[in-house]
C-alpha cells in the first residue's frame, strides 16, 4: 500500500486538481507568454531592477546633474574622450563653419543677405574674438558633456556694423527652476510651457560677479522663449531638457579606466618583485636570511641552503586586453556612429573597402548633425533662425533686405572632410556631370565649395594669366574627358594580367 501525506493534524492530504487552462500552454504560472523578455525570474530580476516606465523627465530631474558633471569629469581626464570630441567638433565644423547660399527671386536681396551674415557670424558673441566656427564647436562639444546647449539674444554695446544683435553663450547648469516657481506645474527643469507643451519662458540663473566664480546667486531671471536658443536631440516625446551624448558610454569609460590602473599595478609589482626563493623541502630548517638582497649583474649569487630561486612573470596585461580597450573605444564612439579607426586614429586594420564604408557611415550621421544645425530647405536650424534675426534688424541699414522676396531658399555649405581616394571620387563627380545628374552646383556643395566662389577664383586666375600673357583656362566641363588618364579600374586590369599569364603559359606548353 502506497504511504499518504499527512498534514500538522495527521489527517491525509488531499490531491488538488490543477485549474483547467483557457487556452493552449501550461496552467498556473506556467503558462507560456508572447514575449519572453518580459518574464521575471531569480537569474535576471537584478539586472531589470532599474528598468521603470517613467516618463523621461521624471528621471531627467533626479539624474541630469549627476550625468553632467561625471561627462565633464571623464572628457577632462580622459584622453580617448576628449579625442573623439574634439575629432567629432572638426568633422562637423571644419576650420570655418558653414558658407551660406541664399537662392531667391531677387538677386540684390540674396547678394545682401549673403554679406551681411557673413560679417555678423565672423563674431557673433559679445565677444568679437569668438568666431562663429568656435561657438558652433563648444555647442558640439556641450551636447557630448551637457546634451544641450543654450545661448541668449542681446544687444552688445561692444558690437559693430549694422547688426548689434548677439548670441550671449550660457551653461546649462544656470537653467533651473527658481523656489517661487517650485508649485508651477508648467515650470520644468527651468523652463516653462504653455498649455501646447511649447516653451515659452527660460529661468536663467544670475551669473556670478567676475573675479568671483564662487560665489553663486540664487536669483533667476525669466527669459522670453523667442530670446533664448535652446537645443538638444529629442528622445521621447514631451522632453523639457537633453541629457549628455557620453551617458551611455560613461560606465564602460569609468570601468575601463579603473582596468588600466589594476593591470599597470599588477604588472608593476610583478616587475618589481623580481626573484623569489623557494624550498620543495618542507622539513627543511629555517634560516633566518635578509628581506631582500642586490644582486649584480653579470655575478654569480648564493642563496641559502635548501632554497631555489624562481623569477616571477608578469600575468598582466592579459592576452584579451588590448581587444577589450578596442570594444571599449568603439562604444565611446557609437553614440556618434564615429568608427573605431576615427576613434583611435589608427587604420592599421583597414583596408580601402573598410574605410570607406566606416567613414560613409559617420559621414551620413555627420551630414545629418550638420543640417540639424544649420537647416534647410525643408527644415529648421538654429542657425537659419539666427539669420532671420539677423536680417530683420539689417533691414534698417539695407535697402535690399526690407522686401522679403516670395521664394528664398538658404543653403548651408559645410565642409566635408577629405576622400579616402580623391580618383575614384573625382571620376564618380565626372560621371555624374558628364551624364547630367549630378549638377555642378551640387558637385561643389560636395567638396565643401561655393559654386560663385569657385567662378570668381577661376576668374581671378585668368586675369592672373592675362597678365602673364598666358592663353585663359578652358571652361568647366570641356576638358572633362580629354584630361582623364588611360587607365582601367584595377579589377579589370587584374582580370588581364591573369588572362594574359594563362596565355604565355598555354603558349609555352
Amino acid at each position: 500500500m502506497r504511504p499518504r501525506l499527512l498534514d500538522q493534524y495527521g489527517r491525509p492530504l488531499r490531491r488538488q486538481e490543477p485549474p483547467a487552462s483557457g487556452g493552449g500552454g501550461r496552467p498556473g504560472p506556467f503558462r507560456l507568454r508572447r514575449w519572453e523578455a518580459a518574464d521575471t525570474n531569480r537569474l535576471n530580476e537584478a539586472h531589470w531592477q532599474n528598468a521603470t516606465d517613467n516618463a523621461i523627465n521624471a528621471d531627467l530631474i533626479d539624474r541630469l546633474a549627476t550625468l553632467r558633471t561625471r561627462s565633464a569629469y571623464e572628457a577632462a581626464n580622459n584622453g580617448i574622450v576628449e579625442g573623439v570630441i574634439t575629432t567629432h567638433c572638426e568633422d562637423i565644423v571644419g576650420a570655418h563653419g558653414p558658407t551660406l547660399q541664399v537662392e531667391s527671386d531677387d538677386k540684390a536681396y540674396s547678394e545682401t543677405a549673403e554679406a551681411v551674415w557673413q560679417d555678423w557670424f565672423y563674431a557673433p558673441t559679445p565677444d568679437p574674438r569668438f568666431s562663429g566656427a568656435e561657438l558652433l564647436k563648444s555647442w558640439v562639444r556641450s551636447l557630448w558633456v551637457n546634451g544641450e546647449f543654450l545661448a541668449q539674444t542681446i544687444t552688445s554695446r561692444h558690437a559693430t556694423g549694422a547688426v548689434k544683435m548677439r548670441l550671449k553663450p550660457i551653461h546649462p547648469r544656470r537653467l533651473g527652476t527658481p523656489i517661487s516657481q517650485a508649485i508651477n506645474p508648467r515650470c520644468m527643469m527651468g523652463v516653462e510651457f504653455d498649455d501646447e507643451a511649447v516653451p515659452i519662458r527660460y529661468w536663467i540663473q544670475d551669473e556670478s560677479p567676475a573675479g568671483q566664480p564662487l560665489l553663486a546667486p540664487t536669483n533667476f531671471t525669466p527669459v522670453p522663449a523667442d530670446m533664448i536658443v535652446h537645443e538638444f536631440v529629442a528622445k521621447e516625446e514631451g522632453q523639457a531638457r537633453g541629457f549628455p551624448w557620453l551617458a551611455p558610454s560613461l560606465n564602460r569609460v569609468a570601468d575601463l579606466r579603473d582596468y588600466d590602473d589594476h593591470v599597470l599595478d599588477a604588472a608593476d609589482a610583478a616587475a618589481m618583485m623580481g626573484v623569489a626563493w623557494y624550498t620543495d623541502h618542507a622539513n627543511a630548517n629555517y634560516i633566518e636570511v635578509n628581506e631582500s638582497a642586490s644582486i649584480e649583474r653579470r655575478t654569480q649569487f648564493t642563496g641559502p641552503p635548501g632554497w631555489k630561486p624562481m623569477q616571477l612573470r608578469s600575468e598582466h596585461p592579459a592576452a584579451q586586453y588590448v581587444e577589450y580597450r578596442r570594444e571599449v573605444h568603439a562604444e565611446i564612439g557609437r553614440p556618434a556612429a564615429m568608427p573605431l579607426m576615427t576613434v583611435r586614429l589608427d587604420a592599421s586594420r583597414h583596408n580601402y573597402s573598410s574605410a570607406r564604408f566606416d567613414g560613409s557611415n559617420y559621414q551620413r550621421v555627420c551630414n545629418g548633425l550638420q543640417i540639424w544645425l544649420s537647416g534647410g530647405p525643408r527644415s529648421y536650424g538654429c542657425l537659419s533662425w539666427s539669420l532671420g534675426e539677423v536680417v530683420k534688424e539689417a533691414r534698417f541699414s539695407y535697402r535690399e533686405l526690407r522686401a522679403r522676396p516670395p521664394r528664398v531658399t538658404l543653403r548651408w555649405i559645410w565642409p566635408v572632410p577629405p576622400h579616402v581616394d580623391p580618383t575614384k571620387e573625382r571620376t564618380a563627380e565626372r560621371l555624374g556631370i558628364e551624364t547630367g545628374t549630378l549638377p555642378f552646383a551640387y558637385a561643389c556643395a560636395i567638396n565643401g565649395l561655393d559654386e560663385e566662389a569657385v567662378f570668381a577664383a577661376e576668374r581671378r586666375t585668368n586675369g592672373l594669366r592675362a597678365s602673364y600673357e598666358l592663353p585663359p583656362l578652358p571652361p568647366p566641363g570641356s576638358y572633362l574627358r580629354a584630361t582623364q588618364p588611360a587607365v582601367m579600374p584595377e579589377d579589370d586590369q587584374t582580370e588581364k594580367d591573369e588572362e594574359e599569364t594563362e596565355t604565355e603559359a598555354t603558349a609555352d606548353v
